[in-house]
């Protein structure tokens, strides 16, 4: 772009005279140079912006005025001699101009960034985590999620799958996605009724079906396998008996549910005692045991439950899963803790399968030494939480991961066999310590089920 100068001011054609007096020099001719001495004489000057009418060089009028003329383009500063007399520095006349111009740019982008800023933490907003340390439900990335506390959308329950849609978040239901499906009454046997809600089926995908509701029995207490529905085709275990569930029932028990050849689900209570069963939250896949379309499938269980317990087998509670010892600061001396999972559910999916890969995903807040520390990981077979450590349960000091940091999560692939230890049962979830020494090493913490980041497993398999 060219620049415009003379034409202010300071633009007057001056002529050396006597006495060293300079004096206005009217029709004086003003040549344009790129450098105070020597350099190059410049003759592409115009007298116009669009550079149609080019000179060499412009003339004073006749009051001895530079009128206005445009420098080359890119050009910001040039040297100007009248009559051949001394070069004086010309710069471009329009810089108030783009200063203004300037000045608005800034005031309208100060002004965007402070409405930008005003928009933490609300929705579509500059993302800002809350005092729980999620996003808010209006802030969620816009593409698929899990349902849960933290997103609110109509009807949406634990396990459902989100979308936004007209910045709200809906069940992804829809005519091209009929996924997931509508609860459906799931149809009760004789001798059994809907309890504080009504027993229902629903599949999140074309094949993994939910169940939600609870069944009362008429009369009496379960037996042992008695049949309490009938489940419709769509939802039917293609190998049937083949998988177990563990629902809840009278007295905060737990039974185990499974189907039948017939199609009908069954129930396998603890206790002849329980009148009533929860199905609440649970989940398998209607396409287990198929022997065709066999594939290689990856799922995820997070763990269910807690503890730390002291050196002296003692539980210490709370939702942290404590290693090793704290240089006698709490009192608990070599420390180790215990966290299990839904076992019954991770046999009834992966029982029979080929094990590919198993890992163990776990978050380490604290060690002892800001430099990290060593997790040492065993395994456990308790189905629920313990009231002590014992020993003859635990399969402690297994494996080491040594140089954790701080503040990290961590993937630890473990061997395959382990996945086939959770499949015949004899290994239901994981522990950390004891340490081998007092040493600070081996001291540290991670979350346990009740954060979070809650610990997590991932097995592969093929079936």
């Amino acid at each position: 772009m060219r620049r415009p100068f003379g034409g202010g001011i300071a633009g007057w054609a001056m002529t050396p005279g006597a006495s060293s007096y300079a004096y206005v020099a009217p029709g004086a001719e003003v040549r344009a140079f790129n450098a105070p001495q020597g350099g190059l004489r410049i003759t592409d000057l115009s007298l116009d912006q669009a550079g149609v009418n080019v000179v060499g060089a412009v003339f004073a009028d006749e009051h001895g005025q530079i009128p206005v003329f445009y420098g080359p383009d890119g050009v910001d500063e040039m040297w100007l001699s009248a009559n051949s007399g001394p070069r004086v520095k010309a710069n471009p006349s329009d810089g108030g101009v783009l200063l203004d111009a300037a000045a608005a740019t800034l005031t309208a982008t100060t002004s965007a960034l402070d409405a930008l800023e005003d928009t933490k933490g609300e929705d579509s907003g500059i993302a800002t985590l809350n005092s729980g340390g999620t996003l808010t439900s209006g802030q969620a990335p816009p593409y698929s999620i899990q349902g849960s506390d933290d997103i609110n959308a109509d009807n949406a329950t634990d396990g459902d799958m989100l979308v936004k849609s007209g910045g709200a978040w809906v069940l992804s239901q829809s005519a091209a996605n009929p996924y997931p499906t509508e609860w459906a009454a799931l149809p009760l046997l004789s001798g059994n009724s809907p309890g504080s809600s009504i027993p229902a089926y629903r599949l999140i995908d074309p094949t993994t079906v939910k169940l939600r509701g609870v069944i009362n029995k008429n009369s009496g207490g379960y037996d042992y396998g008695n049949t309490v529905a009938n489940l419709p085709a769509e939802i039917i275990p293609q190998a049937p008996v083949a998988w177990y569930l563990r629902a809840a029932c009278a007295g905060n028990r737990v039974m185990n549910v499974g189907v039948l050849n017939s199609g009908q689900m069954a129930v396998y209570p603890y206790t002849t005692t329980s009148t009533w069963v929860s199905l609440d939250g649970l989940i398998y896949d209607a396409h287990y045991g198929s022997t065709s379309g066999a594939g290689t499938f990856t799922k995820s269980w997070t763990a269910t439950w807690s503890n730390s317990y002291g050196e002296n087998h003692a539980p210490r509670g709370g939702n942290l899963c404590y290693q090793g010892y704290a240089q006698g600061l709490d009192g608990w001396g070599n420390q180790r803790s215990l966290f299990g999972f839904d076992s019954a559910a991770i046999r009834a999916e992966i029982e029979g399968a080929t094990m590919v890969k198993i890992v163990l995903s776990m978050y380490f807040p604290h060690w002892w030494n800001s430099a990290g520390g060593t997790a040492i990981i065993g395994t456990h077979n308790f189905t629920s939480m313990p009231s002590t450590w014992d020993k003859s349960r635990v399969n402690y000091q297994r494996w080491n991961s040594s140089n954790w940091p701080r503040h990290a999560w961590r993937n630890v692939t473990l061997p395959t066999a382990v996945a086939g230890e959770f499949a015949n049962g004899t290994t239901c979830g994981f522990g950390l310590g004891p340490a081998y020494h007092n040493t600070t090493e081996y001291y540290g913490y991670a979350y346990g089920a009740y954060d979070a980041a809650k610990p997590y497993i991932t097995i592969t398999y093929t079936k």
